[in-house]
């Protein structure tokens, strides 16, 4: 059974070459650090938190594929979590995907939590993609 720590909806917002951070989840805590305030996860030890999801994109004019990552923290320098997800789509085309990373190094049991960050790259974009819509939930 899973508890669901937190669910965030995005829309709108410009994907460049660069990776940039698409949406952030609120700090989240579990164990010890939940007691102190925090986001509750509703569980005394970290199992594997799960982070997935769909993100719609519309690619650049030029982009022939962009790559969706999860990362701990609140910056594209976090430690990334699983692997990335790259997704071929063509130049000015949209396209639905869903993803799942599994993050079991009890990262949120730290004092203080932790956040996570979903953050898209385009590929060879010169002009920027649009992350139309981004849905991800946050579960142990």
């Amino acid at each position: 059974m899973s508890t669901t720590l937190c669910r965030v909806v995005v829309s709108g917002i410009s994907s460049p070459a660069a990776e940039t951070v698409i949406a952030t989840t609120p700090v989240l805590a579990i164990g010890a650090a939940a007691q102190s305030g925090m986001q509750p996860g509703g569980a005394s030890s970290q199992g594997p938190v799960r982070i997935s999801g769909t993100i719609d994109v519309t690619e650049g004019t030029s982009g022939v594929s962009y790559t969706v990552r999860c990362r701990q923290g609140t910056t594209v320098s976090g430690t990334e979590v699983g692997a990335a997800l790259v997704d071929t789509l063509a130049a000015a085309a949209s396209g639905l995907a869903g993803f799942s990373f599994e993050d079991s190094t009890n990262y949120l049991a730290q004092a203080g939590g932790g956040q996570y960050v979903i953050t898209v790259q385009e590929t060879s974009a010169t002009v920027a993609g649009t992350v139309v819509q981004l849905e991800m939930e946050v579960e142990i």
